[in-house]
């Protein structure tokens, strides 16, 4: 169950229409401060109306005595579900909402341990149990699980509170949650999962029997053209398949949400974004590698980006006497580098970040700025230079022939430049396409890209 949560600032909030994917809708009234003018009979049974107390996660403080009274007109004016907190039903216990439109509702931490046996062994009836959590470590979440009554099961909605990443939302149904709260445009809780994350890849759908895969990286890969692709290939062609993205601060974190899913789900094989492609690797192997590409099982890796720089640059017929600038000093950058060594160039000089950083600030030393006077047969950008659009080109050296690794839903303003002077190119996409399909065949996958998509 995909639960939308939207603010209800003012009327104007309510949106009659249930988005695509959307099984109810939650309107969270405690962003707003004043209902007088508020039509509640225009919600139905797929909507959920909720204001949460401010030790709860609630924007606006609202009294009890007007809470009970906000609660009576919902009851008494339309069909929609009611999100209650335990603890104010248990302040009064005069106050009750029928059965089937009260969703009991428990925010807290997992130290808390007290409130959650209270709430695990409530006798209020309810047609859902609520219960977020906030914790550090998934295995609380798994805890609180295997503690809910039988007769509760199918009425439970588990939700792990940030510290916890996005990537445990995505998979609800591994630690028996019948659903999860998903956002539209604004979140109203630090890691949900938007609408069109959770809808690429059908997280209703996901159980231990799902072939999974995945990619880390940082919050940038909750955008990743990997996920949609992917995603979309798989439910093109019927798969029980989903790739989802591991979104971690540290390698050591990625690897706790690798292990957890390697005993709760159909872990095969993962993706490595920036900037993991050193450190995880090395800390599985101990051995000083850069991969973008984790084959679970036997602990494979390989590293695709090395294959689609060599074709990038074959593509763009660059000659072994060509001159050839690489913006960036990463993973990436590394693998250029040993590219152009194995194709026998010699002709090439690395641009950090930082001299781009100094020349847009104008501290550059004399050394460090002739670099930018000179005229380049190739530049390779390994860096998300140009995803912004006051990356100007201008800033960079000249270049006659580009290839541009970032990618995004929009052409980068360095491919822009590169087709507005009509110079040959390999964009960040295509790269992408090249290292998928070789990722893909390691992977045992069949993903058949279709050209009008890339």
């Amino acid at each position: 169950m995909i639960i939308l949560s939207l603010p209800y600032k003012d009327k104007e909030s309510f949106q009659p229409r249930i988005p695509f994917g959307a099984d109810l809708v939650e309107f969270r009234l405690d962003y707003c401060s004043d209902f007088s003018e508020s039509d509640f009979s225009i919600f139905t049974q797929r909507h959920i109306l909720s204001y949460r107390e401010s030790d709860e996660g609630g924007r606006i403080p609202l009294s009890d005595i007007d809470k009970i009274k906000l609660y009576t007109r919902i009851l008494e004016t339309c069909s929609a579900l009611i999100d209650c907190e335990y603890h104010f039903l248990k302040r009064h216990p005069g106050f009750q909402i029928p059965a089937d439109r009260l969703i009991l509702s428990l925010h807290t931490d997992s130290s808390a341990q007290d409130d959650i046996t209270g709430f695990l062994k409530t006798e209020i009836q309810a047609k859902y149990y609520k219960l977020a959590l906030k914790s550090t470590i998934i295995a609380a979440v798994d805890e609180v699980s295997s503690r809910i009554r039988s007769d509760r099961k199918d009425k439970l909605i588990l939700v792990p509170l940030a510290p916890l990443p996005l990537t445990y939302r995505l998979v609800f149904r591994l630690y028996g949650s019948q659903g999860t709260y998903v956002y539209l445009k604004e979140k109203t809780a630090q890691n949900q999962p938007s609408l069109v994350l959770a809808n690429a890849c059908r997280i209703d759908k996901i159980t231990s029997q799902t072939e999974l895969y995945g990619i880390i990286g940082n919050r940038k890969v909750a955008k990743s053209l990997s996920v949609f692709m992917h995603n979309y290939c798989f439910q093109r062609n019927k798969q029980d398949i989903a790739m989802l993205p591991i979104i971690a601060v540290t390698p050591a974190e990625a690897l706790k949400i690798v292990d957890w899913l390697k005993v709760k789900a159909n872990l095969k094989g993962l993706a490595i974004t920036m900037p993991f492609k050193k450190k995880i690797p090395h800390l599985i192997t101990g051995e000083r590698i850069i991969a973008n590409s984790w084959l679970v099982a036997s602990n494979t890796f390989i590293n695709t980006d090395e294959t689609a720089m060599d074709l990038a640059i074959d593509t763009l017929r660059m000659s072994k006497s060509s001159s050839v600038l690489i913006l960036g000093t990463g993973a990436t950058s590394q693998i250029a580098q040993k590219v152009l060594q194995q194709k026998g160039f010699e002709n090439y000089q690395i641009l950090t970040r930082q001299q781009l950083k100094d020349r847009r600030a104008r501290r550059l030393s004399k050394k460090h700025d002739l670099i930018f006077y000179h005229h380049f047969d190739l530049l390779i950008n390994c860096t998300p230079f140009g995803l912004k659009a006051e990356d100007n080109p201008k800033l960079l050296p000249a270049f006659d022939a580009l290839i541009d690794l970032p990618y995004g839903t929009e052409r980068t303003t360095l491919v822009s430049y590169a087709l507005k002077r009509d110079l040959p190119h390999v964009s960040g996409t295509m790269f992408w396409k090249w290292q998928a399909l070789e990722q893909a065949e390691f992977f045992g996958l069949d993903l058949r890209l279709e050209q009008r998509l890339i």
